[in-house]
């Protein structure tokens, strides 16, 4: 590989072997430019608003640490033209990921995936605003081959087939993610799934006879490492139940032996993964190189298959040729699911909150929003009202926007609690004094004796 500068506006990069996915490496977030003279210059506070040189189409005006950013139109950019947004405001995460103060103060206009509590999820699709899509990445447990009994495919496919994805994307997590049977995600133009792997007792139960262990019986303890949080604990809760459940002779009451590791402990025969594809990359060439041999492994511990090498798509007479490598992709992860070093669990997706009256905001595989397009309508929050008062798919009923709204609708707010605290107050107030006017002994009482009372005359 080889990089020449002919000019200041020319940039020359001579690979060392056909690489179809190279335009998208120019994408990523290392080779964009960076200022050398200002570097130089600055130090480490060449990021500071009156340091920082870019040529983006916004430039950082103004920054508060631990509260927000502010960004201005940049004249210099080379499309400016086109660019609709005189400014953008960004709140910090700390602020973002709490829906009280930002969403409910009506400041927000767009709150990225990411940043909404999953407790929220299922209230939040009501709304006008609410967006879900896919993201392009797999939640996964993957198997030590190495260690017994998981070193036998037909166990492999036994817990395979017992662990129920629907139930846990849709019941325990709120349908905040998607039930997934494949180990690539989707975003892959012209790529074919193969077959994924679904939920399946009796023939958990047959691939677990098949490998010795009917109905549970002499099945070693197998326990599942995860990192520390709450949402990961209830999965392997939820799939250590499964197995129990689905391999376990219900008849003789034997069940497999399960069990959780905390973080920090020896390596476990299952552990929790994930693939998330970094972003502008959106090429899926790790599942052969990661399973070539056991010393590369970075899928399974220990799981390789040989017949990769052979298809390996980096071959320099073959890797420029699409069709031909996405075949040989699928066929990789075919032959993955069948041999069972993984389970794949749920596709990892997208939540967000746009106010009905912003455009430019689509829904993207890789979760990247280029805001050089992005604007509102004229008629600005009267517009994102008029749109989030449509009908809502369940049982006819308006959905309301989430962050959508004014200082008037406030008012009429608090002005309708006032009309209904009056009645009540009344009514409260009346029944009070008719009950103490009714109880013996009361204040009233005393001044009507008082009253009857006639003075006496002086003589």
């Amino acid at each position: 590989m080889g990089i020449a500068a002919p000019d200041d506006s020319t940039l020359i990069v001579r690979l060392g072997a056909p690489t179809a996915y190279f335009l998208y490496l120019t994408q990523f977030y290392t080779p964009l430019p960076v200022p050398r003279p200002t570097v130089e210059k600055h130090g480490a506070r060449w990021t500071r608003p009156e340091n920082i040189v870019n040529n983006g189409p916004f430039k950082l005006t103004y920054w508060q640490q631990n509260n927000r950013f502010e960004f201005g139109r940049n004249p210099r950019y080379w499309d400016a033209a086109k660019v609709r947004l005189d400014k953008l405001v960004g709140y910090t995460d700390r602020r973002s990921q709490h829906l009280g103060e930002p969403l409910q103060g009506r400041r927000v206009d767009w709150n990225p995936s990411g940043y909404l509590p999953s407790a929220f999820i299922p209230y939040l699709r009501e709304y006008a605003d609410f967006r879900h899509g896919d993201y392009q990445g797999v939640y996964f447990y993957s198997m030590n081959v190495t260690r017994k009994p998981l070193d036998n495919v037909w166990v492999r496919r036994a817990l395979n087939y017992a662990v129920d994805r629907d139930a846990i994307a849709n019941d325990l997590l709120k349908k905040s993610r998607n039930p997934w049977g494949n180990f690539t995600p989707t975003g892959y133009p012209g790529y074919r799934h193969p077959p994924g792997i679904r939920f399946d007792p009796a023939k958990a139960r047959e691939c677990l006879a098949k490998a010795g262990y009917p109905g549970g019986k002499g099945l070693p303890k197998i326990s599942i490492l995860f990192n520390t949080s709450e949402d990961h604990r209830r999965i392997a809760e939820a799939i250590q139940a499964m197995w129990k459940r689905e391999l376990g002779d219900r008849h003789r009451a034997v069940e497999p032996g399960v069990g959780l590791v905390p973080p920090g402990h020896d390596v476990a025969p299952v552990r929790r993964r994930a693939t998330l594809v970094d972003r502008r990359l959106p090429r899926p060439q790790h599942l052969p190189r990661a399973a070539t041999s056991p010393a590369t492994a970075t899928i399974a511990r220990g799981w390789s298959d040989p017949s990769l090498r052979r298809d390996d798509p980096r071959g320099r007479e073959r890797s420029w040729i699409r069709p031909r490598r996405l075949d040989i992709l699928s066929r990789a992860e075919a032959l993955l699911l069948a041999d069972g070093p993984v389970i794949p669990i749920y596709h990892y997706s997208t939540n967000e909150l746009v106010k009905p009256y912003v455009h430019g905001i689509y829904q993207t595989a890789l979760d990247i929003h280029p805001l050089t397009t992005c604007g509102s309508t004229t008629t600005g929050r009267a517009a994102g009202r008029a749109i989030a008062e449509r009908r809502g798919p369940r049982g006819g009923r308006a959905r309301r926007s989430a962050t959508g709204g004014d200082a008037r609708e406030v008012i009429g707010f608090l002005i309708r609690r006032l009309l209904l605290m009056i009645p009540t107050l009344w009514v409260i107030a009346t029944l009070t004094f008719f009950l103490i006017h009714a109880a013996p002994g009361g204040p009233f009482q005393s001044e009507t004796r008082h009253s009857r009372r006639r003075p006496r005359r002086s003589s």
